[in-house]
């Protein structure tokens, strides 16, 4: 616009006179210098106002750069947060799925648990059961061995008083006697003996059939001081002779390390049931004479050896049951350097081998007869033969 107008004015002043056109060239010059410095004037306006702008829009270029570049971090921040939450949300999955894990194992930990506690309580239970079971078999078992030692006893007490009247009601011996039943009118019923014997007037000799669990010599020893306190409170101690005999069974007989005491004048015997009847025999003969001092030198010997050799043979006898005892103890356990295998074909061979039991028959005809004792050990020392002396004969003729 500001070029046309210049344009024009260049234009007028050509066409005139030439002063005129001079004239005009001066406006024109002056026109086109105010022209220009207004011109310039508003070119500087502009320039600063440009500069200005340039200064403006580098500040907002530059703000515009810091902005892209906080965006730029903001998104590089967006980024990683993304990435972060990303990985969180990983993290988070695989910790929930951890968790998951976790709490179904407790619950699986729990389950076990609670079916092991329940198992506990069965176990504990079936425990108690068990013992209650095994505690009611021990006190059935105890309960039958109790029975079985009581009827033991109560049998060896009522053998031995069988044993007793047999050899007191034999012609030979014949004497007096009572069991704890039917005791003399006279007798203190407080001692309450198994058997007296009458050997004197009104002088009873005491038997006890005495039975023990526990160590035979033990009880001996505890029983002599009580049976002497016994006798010393009785009413009757005047009619008791001063030797008691304890009857026990054969086989604590074999382990009693000590069979007789002396305490305040009286004497104790443990015997067995096999020395009942040399013992009564003894006295038999000692009662025959009023008087002990009256009695022959000879029979006095007689008595002696008798009753030495009766001790002698019981000690020897006793011995010998012993160390057999010993040795068969000793055979059996021989056994275990076998194997196993054999050892326990043996074991099952023992179950099904019946006990061996003697003839009750058979030990009264040996015990009672010392003629068919005799006879059946000569039988087994000197066996006839079977063939007869004429047979031997003919067969001697028809191989000459």
């Amino acid at each position: 616009m500001v070029f046309g107008g210049m344009v024009f004015l260049i234009i007028r002043s050509l066409k005139g006179q030439p002063e005129e056109r001079l004239k005009n060239l001066e406006k024109d010059k002056d026109a086109l210098a105010q022209e220009k410095a207004r011109i310039d004037a508003e070119l500087q306006s502009k320039v600063k106002e440009t500069g200005s702008l340039s200064e403006q829009l580098q500040k907002e270029t530059s703000s515009k750069d810091e902005l892209a570049g906080q965006v730029k971090q903001l998104d590089k921040e967006n980024f990683e947060l993304k990435n972060n939450i990303r990985r969180l949300e990983q993290d988070r999955d695989e910790l929930q799925k951890k968790v998951t894990g976790y709490e179904r194992e407790e619950k699986q930990n729990k389950d076990k648990l609670s079916s092991e506690i329940k198992g506990l309580d069965n176990a504990k239970q079936s425990f108690e059961d068990e013992k209650q079971r095994i505690r009611g078999e021990d006190e059935e078992r105890l309960k039958k061995i109790t029975e079985e030692r009581n009827r033991m006893w109560s049998e060896h007490q009522i053998t031995v008083v069988a044993k007793l009247k047999e050899i007191c009601q034999r012609p030979e011996i014949g004497f007096n006697f009572y069991d704890d039943k039917s005791l003399p009118k006279s007798f203190d019923g407080s001692l309450k003996p198994d058997f007296l014997v009458e050997i004197f007037a009104e002088q009873y000799l005491i038997f006890d059939a005495k039975s023990s669990e526990n160590k035979i010599s033990t009880y001996f020893t505890a029983q002599v001081p009580s049976t002497v306190q016994k006798i010393k409170k009785s009413a009757s101690k005047d009619s008791v002779y001063p030797t008691i005999f304890f009857v026990v069974p054969n086989d604590l007989m074999q382990t009693a390390r000590k069979n007789f005491a002396f305490q305040d004048g009286y004497s104790f015997f443990m015997i067995s049931p096999e020395s009942l009847a040399p013992i009564l025999w003894c006295y038999k003969r000692i009662t025959q004479y009023e008087f002990a001092e009256q009695l022959d030198p000879q029979d006095r010997e007689n008595i002696v050896n008798v009753l030495s050799g009766y001790e002698s043979f019981i000690r020897n006898q006793n011995a010998m049951n012993l160390l057999v005892v010993r040795k068969a103890v000793e055979v059996i356990k021989s056994k275990e350097t076998l194997s196993d295998e054999i050892m326990s074909q043996i074991d099952l061979k023992l179950k099904n081998i019946k006990p061996f039991t003697l003839k009750v028959s058979d030990m009264k005809k040996l015990t009672q007869s010392t003629e068919e004792l005799e006879k059946q050990i000569q039988d087994l020392t000197a066996p006839k033969a079977d063939i007869e002396r004429k047979d031997l004969e003919e067969v001697k003729k028809a191989l000459a």
